[in-house]
């Protein structure tokens, strides 16, 4: 990629490119272009209803509210959601028996828990994982 010629940001539904026209856009109006188009497509991602997702979202908060989801893999490794660093985006997490935890870098991250945990049940489901006591 030519930095002098295009930026582009790698998303999950393709590749966004903005082109500079012939040097009629500062690098710094390439960069807010950019920073619009992304968070134009995340308000559509929001928007879009999740194919496959638990109806039952109060039965699953009551749930959540005494115990968080974990799933565990035939290898032994268990699967939750987490929040990140800043606290206020969630993603599935995974570990190995008695080791640390690691985000699963091929589900994305959410602005919600309850999106993270959709997420999570799907990624579970597509993967025949099954749901275990959480000790996390």
């Amino acid at each position: 990629m030519d930095m002098e010629n295009e930026i582009s940001y790698p998303g999950k539904r393709g590749k966004v490119e903005i082109a500079r026209a012939y040097g009629a856009m500062s690098k710094a109006e390439v960069f807010e272009e950019l920073i619009r188009v992304v968070l134009h497509q995340n308000v559509k991602l929001k928007e879009m209803p999740k194919q496959g997702a638990d109806l039952n979202y109060e039965e699953r908060s009551r749930k959540r509210s005494i115990m968080k989801l974990v799933y565990e893999d035939k290898r032994g490794w268990q699967f939750t959601v987490r929040a990140g660093l800043g606290g206020d985006t969630f993603s599935v997490f995974y570990r190995k028996p008695g080791k640390s935890w690691h985000s699963v870098r091929a589900v994305p991250w959410f602005n919600t828990e309850a999106e993270a945990e959709t997420a999570l049940i799907e990624y579970a489901q597509k993967h025949k994982m099954r749901e275990v006591k959480a000790d996390a």
